[in-house]
C-alpha cells in the first residue's frame, strides 16, 4: 500500500482558506499584533457548556471531524484499502493526484517492509510503506472571483501506513508525523483585489504541526477506530484597504484523543458509539470570540449515519459533553439540525452547517491548512 503526499495543482482549494482569511483580517484591521503563546492538551482550560457555549463547541467538534477526512485524503491509500471508517467517512473526499514537489524539494518513498506497529487490534506484522517530505514546495498564482491569489506551501515530515488481514478482520494503521517530529506545513497566502473603488490587499502566514495516529479494524458486522490527532500552529495576518491597515497574530492548539487515551468510534448495525476527549485553544484578537476548553464526549444514543443526505454527518443520536464538572446534551436530528441542552438549563436548535461555518475562523485555521495540503476541492 504505497503512501504518498498528493496535492492538487492548481491549489484551488483555497476558497475555504480565503474565506477564513477575510474574516480574520476584517476583524483585525486597526488592531495590534499579539504575541504567540504555547499550546497543548494540558492548557486548553475548561469549556463553557451553557446552551450558547455548547453550540459553539458543536462547531469546533464538527471542524475536527472534517480534519479527519482531510487527513485521510492527505494519506491517499490505495483504493483497495479505503474503508468506511467512523467519523472520518463523513468528511473524506478523494485527493487529486499531481506532480510531487513541482517547485522544489523532494518526497522520498519507502517500503513496503514488514513491521509490527503495535496495533491494538493485532499482533501480526504489517506491510508498511511511507513517504518523507523534505522542503517540498508548491507555488501557484491565479485569479478567482476578482481576487488575485499568490499561494506557497512548504511541507516537511514523514507519514506511513499499512494493513493486514488477521482472523477474518481487516486491520489498518496510519501515522502522520510524531510527537517529537510533527509533520509540518508552512503557508504564505497573499491576496489583492480592486472592486467598486476599493483596493484591498491581505496576506496570511500560517504554520501547522501535525501529530496523528490512527488504528482501525473492520470485521464482518462491525468496525472500530482509535485515533489521536494533535495540531499546533501559529498565524500572522495583515491587511490594508484604501489606506487603512491592520494586523493580527497568535497561535492555536487542538487535539482529539491522545496517544495514551485515543478517541474511539465503534460502528455496527445499531449506529456509531464515540468516546474520548477533544480540546481547543487559540490566542490573538481573532480568538476573543473563539470557544476554548477541553470536552469529554460520551454517547447516550448511537449516532445514525446520514449517508450524505443532509449537511450533518449524523441523522440521529445523542451525545453528552462534559467539562469542569458540568454537562450538556447534544442531539442530532434527521433534518440536519442539532439540539443542545446546556448546563444552564437552556435549549437551542440550530443548523449543523451553520455551527460548522461559525467555527471556521477558530478551529478552522488548522483545517484550512490540511485542505490545502490534501489538494481538496472547496467544501
Amino acid at each position: 500500500m504505497p503512501y504518498t503526499i498528493t496535492s492538487g495543482r492548481p491549489l484551488r482549494s483555497a476558497g475555504f482558506a480565503l474565506t477564513l482569511l477575510a474574516g480574520t483580517l476584517l476583524g483585525a484591521c486597526g488592531g495590534d499584533d499579539n504575541g504567540n503563546g504555547g499550546g497543548g492538551a494540558a492548557d486548553v482550560g475548561t469549556a463553557d457548556l451553557s446552551a450558547a457555549g455548547t453550540k459553539a463547541q458543536v462547531g469546533t467538534f464538527a471542524q475536527m471531524i472534517q480534519a479527519l477526512g482531510a487527513l485521510d485524503a492527505l494519506e491517499a491509500p490505495a483504493p483497495a484499502t479505503v474503508r468506511v471508517r467512523p467519523l472520518a467517512k463523513a468528511a473524506r473526499v478523494p485527493a487529486k493526484s499531481s506532480e510531487a514537489c513541482p517547485d522544489g524539494g523532494t518526497i522520498a518513498s519507502s517500503g513496503p517492509t514488514s513491521k509490527n506497529v503495535g496495533s491494538p487490534f493485532t499482533n501480526q506484522a504489517m506491510s508498511v510503506s511511507g513517504s518523507q517530505a523534505s522542503d517540498c514546495r508548491y507555488h501557484e498564482t491565479y485569479s478567482e472571483d476578482g481576487t488575485n491569489v499568490d499561494l506557497t506551501l512548504l511541507v516537511n515530515g514523514s507519514l506511513e501506513g499499512g494493513s493486514v488481514e488477521d482472523a477474518g478482520q481487516y486491520v489498518e494503521y496510519t501515522r502522520v508525523g510524531s510527537s517529537s517530529q510533527p509533520f509540518s506545513f508552512d503557508y504564505r497566502i497573499k491576496t489583492s483585489s480592486s472592486q467598486q473603488g476599493y483596493s484591498i490587499s491581505a496576506d496570511l502566514d500560517l504554520g501547522i504541526g501535525v501529530d496523528y495516529r490512527d488504528d482501525y479494524r473492520e470485521g464482518a458486522s462491525d468496525n472500530e477506530d482509535r485515533f489521536a490527532l494533535a495540531m499546533d500552529g501559529d498565524y500572522t495576518a495583515r491587511a490594508s484597504a484604501n489606506g487603512q491597515s491592520g494586523s493580527n497574530s497568535g497561535d492555536f492548539t487542538y487535539y482529539i484523543g491522545t496517544h495514551d487515551a485515543p478517541f474511539t468510534a465503534k460502528s455496527d448495525a445499531d449506529g456509531t458509539v464515540i468516546a474520548g476527549q477533544y480540546g481547543f485553544r487559540m490566542t490573538g484578537v481573532q480568538a476573543q470570540t473563539c470557544p476554548s476548553g477541553a470536552v469529554d464526549v460520551a454517547t447516550e444514543t448511537p449516532l445514525v449515519d446520514s449517508d450524505g443526505q443532509i449537511a450533518s454527518p449524523f441523522a440521529g443520536g445523542k451525545l453528552t459533553f462534559a467539562s469542569g464538572g458540568k454537562t450538556a446534551k447534544v442531539t442530532f436530528n434527521a433534518d440536519g439540525t442539532v439540539t443542545v441542552d446546556g448546563s444552564d438549563g437552556q435549549s437551542e436548535t440550530f443548523d449543523y452547517a451553520q455551527a460548522l461555518a461559525a467555527a471556521a475562523p477558530c478551529a478552522g485555521y488548522g483545517l484550512a491548512g490540511l485542505y490545502l495540503a490534501a489538494g481538496l476541492g472547496a467544501r
